[in-house]
């Protein structure tokens, strides 16, 4: 396995109005153009089911059991995730929320102590969508309560710690 901070230049040849595009999205997201479009290319590759994504990761969860593989004939309804101020789509499968580290794969990372390494995961099965507490330290909250699994419903808020997450299935409400 290689060391993700070692990293070789590679070029990439983008449209002037595209690269425009991508500079104010960064801004807006408060990221640099390489994270911006590297992250969008793994969700991508994620997504067609790349063999080169998928041989770095194993299909299976933290309790072994088998994850659903997304392939582009696989259709996810979306759901909106408000955190920080910023819109966070998923459209995947299963998508997880933690601190990350040592080989733990997250695609919202919360850079708190507090924060399990993989905290929880929002999962996308039957139709609806569902957060579930992957044995985090500090838990999962909704109305003060913690909750191991739950079906996310439309404008509910969770709490992970301090961290305040709003989600919706409408595209233009925001929190």
């Amino acid at each position: 396995m290689t060391d993700v901070r070692s990293r070789s230049l590679k070029s990439l040849y983008v449209q002037d109005r595209l690269f425009t595009i991508y500079e104010e999205m960064a801004r807006e997201q408060g990221c640099s153009i390489d994270y911006l479009v590297n992250e969008a290319m793994r969700v991508y590759a994620r997504q067609r089911n790349s063999s080169a994504l998928l041989s770095e990761q194993s299909n299976t969860g933290d309790f072994g059991e088998v994850l659903p593989q997304h392939s582009a004939s696989s259709e996810v309804t979306p759901l909106f995730l408000w955190f920080n101020g910023q819109r966070h789509i998923i459209d995947i499968p299963r998508y997880i929320i933690g601190r990350g580290g040592q080989n733990k794969r997250c695609d919202l990372t919360i850079h708190d102590s507090n924060i399990s390494r993989q905290h929880c995961a929002i999962i996308y099965s039957n139709g609806e969508h569902y957060i579930q507490d992957l044995n985090s330290t500090n838990g999962v909250e909704f109305n003060h309560e913690k909750v191991g699994k739950k079906r996310i419903e439309e404008g509910e808020s969770f709490f992970l710690c301090d961290y305040n997450m709003s989600f919706t299935y409408q595209v233009d409400k925001t929190f």
